[in-house]
């Protein structure tokens, strides 16, 4: 059991490490519309604790399985050696916990990056990449206060959206678009819009989503 256990255990640090070689070499377009519009030098931190936290898990499962199979010489250094490597390691996965807590959540890096994400989605006929790239593109040009543009981006992720099972999907952008009415100080398109999102959450479960959207009905004059 222990050398299944250790073998399992170099497995891991492998695949571990494999995946730190590709995010190292370069991030893609999907991932990085992902990332947060926050300051360049709080996207760099995220992907420095991402890298980090990959190497010390990886580093961890390669010395605990090299300790069961006995190829380590010093148990004792071994064990100092796990302690900093957790610790390091905890470290860099609440770093990265409080940066998505308090950062703004993710959103899109620049709108290029979105451009080319929503085409790539287009060509693949992936509609679930194609509707989340066009709400990041939407949520965007609220924040810039361009509102026509906007409508015109939510209005095709509704009409993707329609053609998918999840009906959730239409709902958020039935919210981000009650949420435009509503920066725009037009309440009935922003009552209507936010109803209709709040009717899908509710038919569907969704309770979170259905307290978020009541809250912001609530907050309208």
């Amino acid at each position: 059991m222990t050398m299944f256990g250790a073998w399992f255990g170099l497995l891991g640090a492998a695949t571990l490490g494999g995946i730190l070689v590709l995010n190292i070499s370069g991030v893609r377009p999907q991932r990085l519309w992902r990332l947060s519009t926050l300051p360049p030098s709080r996207q760099r931190r995220v992907l420095l604790l991402e890298r980090l936290s990959l190497a010390c898990w990886a580093l961890w499962a390669l010395i605990v399985s090299l300790q069961q199979l006995r190829v380590l010489p010093s148990q004792s250094g071994s064990m100092v050696a796990q302690h900093v490597i957790v610790v390091v390691g905890v470290a860099a996965v609440a770093g990265l916990v409080m940066i998505y807590q308090f950062g703004g959540g993710w959103r899109a890096v620049s709108e290029a990056t979105i451009v080319q994400v929503i085409r790539r989605a287009r060509a693949r006929d992936n509609k679930r990449m194609q509707v989340d790239a066009l709400r990041a593109q939407a949520r965007m040009m609220i924040q810039q206060r361009r509102w026509e543009e906007a409508e015109r981006v939510l209005a095709e992720g509704l009409a993707v959206a329609q053609l998918m099972p999840d009906p959730q999907v239409e709902a958020r952008l039935l919210e981000m678009w009650g949420l435009l009415h509503a920066q725009k100080g037009e309440v009935e398109g922003a009552r209507e819009r936010l109803a209709a999102a709040l009717d899908i959450f509710r038919r569907q479960g969704a309770h979170n989503d259905a307290r978020r959207v009541e809250r912001a009905l609530a907050d309208l004059p």
